[in-house]
């Protein structure tokens, strides 16, 4: 596997593991357990639309033809 595939994997369960964190916060009303979970969701989704805007500028440099920095 590909170093870009494994960390949009890895965004993507840490954003589904926060959300299933916050969830079981809120069952338990647990609001140090919702607030963590929330924050790990958010850091998964920053993840992953980083990795997607870097993935996008290395085609962009493919297709120009221009060599990678």
């Amino acid at each position: 596997m590909t170093a870009p595939l494994v960390n949009g994997i890895k965004s993507r369960c840490r954003r589904y593991l926060g959300a299933a964190k916050a969830a079981w916060g809120q069952l338990t009303q647990d609001d140090g357990l919702k607030s963590e979970g929330r924050a790990e969701a958010a850091t998964g989704r920053s993840q992953e639309r980083e990795g997607l805007a870097h993935r996008e500028a290395e085609n962009k440099a493919k297709a120009s033809g221009k060599p990678e920095a």
